[in-house]
């Protein structure tokens, strides 16, 4: 008699709620600015493209930070330099994959501090690196 798996549906923590709504007032933000979203939440391996965007040529990776609190510092102080390593490699992965030519890849941060009124204040950091 073959076994029936049992589907769990596990809810979000509130660092991922967080972390998602980063991610919408993210991409939200960058349609605003004429980009069109080509993947969300793009994954190779271990590795995660929050968000790439693509516009006149330019395919932009892009990492979205958001934060409650600084008790851990600025959300882009998290961007270290092997993060940023990381992101440019799977932006190389992602053109290899695509057909995109490596000089029409940037990667962005995008930092989100909301506070405890639930506003949030967003910062784009282009070309970051």
């Amino acid at each position: 008699m073959a076994s029936k798996k049992k589907s769990i549906t596990r809810t979000p923590t509130p660092r991922q709620q967080i972390g998602r709504r980063g991610e919408e007032l993210a991409a939200r933000f960058l349609i605003q600015r004429g980009y069109e979203v080509v993947e969300r939440n793009w994954r190779c391996g271990r590795w995660e493209a929050d968000i790439i965007v693509q516009k006149k040529g330019e395919v932009r990776i892009v990492e979205v930070k958001t934060r409650r609190s600084m008790q851990v510092g600025f959300p882009e102080e998290s961007v270290t330099g092997v993060k940023f390593d990381r992101l440019w490699n799977l932006a190389l992965i992602y053109a290899e994959r695509k057909g995109i030519s490596d000089d029409a890849l940037h990667v962005d941060v995008i930092t989100i501090d909301v506070n405890t009124k639930g506003r949030a204040t967003l910062r784009y950091l282009v070309d970051v690196g």
